[in-house]
């Protein structure tokens, strides 16, 4: 495992660890209000994907879009392995 975003991807166990299951844009949340400099969208999705630890659930979460009201979109769910 690459040690590249190593602090944000222990706090991301530890969250998961605490919460359980949760959607992709809740951790991006949750590490962009800890760290200043946090992760895009896109780094975020790439963390969770290349990291052994984290686990892509099956179903996706139906999410009110924040772009346009009365609008929603799909998340992945991610937990520990």
């Amino acid at each position: 495992m690459a040690r590249k975003n190593q602090r944000e991807r222990n706090f991301i166990v530890k969250l998961l660890r605490e919460n359980g299951t949760m959607t992709t844009g809740a951790i991006l949340e949750a590490v962009n209000k800890k760290y200043t400099w946090g992760f895009t969208p896109y780094q975020m999705g790439n963390v969770l994907a290349k990291d052994e630890r984290f686990q892509k659930q099956e179903e996706m979460a139906i999410v009110p879009s924040m772009a346009i009201a009365g609008q929603t979109h799909n998340q992945a769910l991610w937990s520990l392995r």
